[in-house]
């Protein structure tokens, strides 16, 4: 049963703690944002991020109290409040930057650390040969 059904891209999706959330990606502006909605019904939602989001994988606090996303070489913070079932968002703050070329894989659960994966060593890719009708060449 789909619980997002729109013409747009959303992904990404990832539930609070608590069960009751879902924090996702979607390009219904034209830039990539983060949007929550309830869980597991979906209704209202409501925009985090402005100015966009790197990546597809938005990140809940260990106590839900906060989202964490990236844009670019910036990572932020967003707290969230929820006033009787009506989230309340903060204005994002940056947490930290990380290099252009770092893969997040996880938040720590401090929520002051991130453990990135980042290419080393030489970066260019091998050549390639592609060989057409080499039947011929086999004897």
């Amino acid at each position: 049963m789909p619980l997002l059904n729109s013409p747009y891209a959303e992904r990404g999706g990832k539930l609070s703690p608590d069960g009751h959330w879902l924090a996702y990606t979607s390009d219904e502006t034209g830039n990539v944002e983060l949007y929550v909605t309830p869980f597991p019904v979906a209704g209202a939602k409501w925009q985090v991020s402005s100015g966009g989001i790197t990546g597809y994988s938005p990140d809940w606090s260990a106590d839900g109290k906060n989202l964490r996303y990236r844009n670019g070489d910036k990572i932020y913070n967003v707290e969230v409040h929820n006033n009787g079932g009506k989230l309340e968002f903060s204005v994002p703050k940056e947490l930290l930057t990380v290099p252009s070329n770092a893969y997040i894989i996880s938040f720590l659960p401090d929520g002051k650390r991130i453990l990135v994966s980042r290419p080393t060593g030489d970066q260019t890719s091998a050549p390639l040969d592609f060989v057409l009708n080499w039947k011929h060449l086999v004897q």
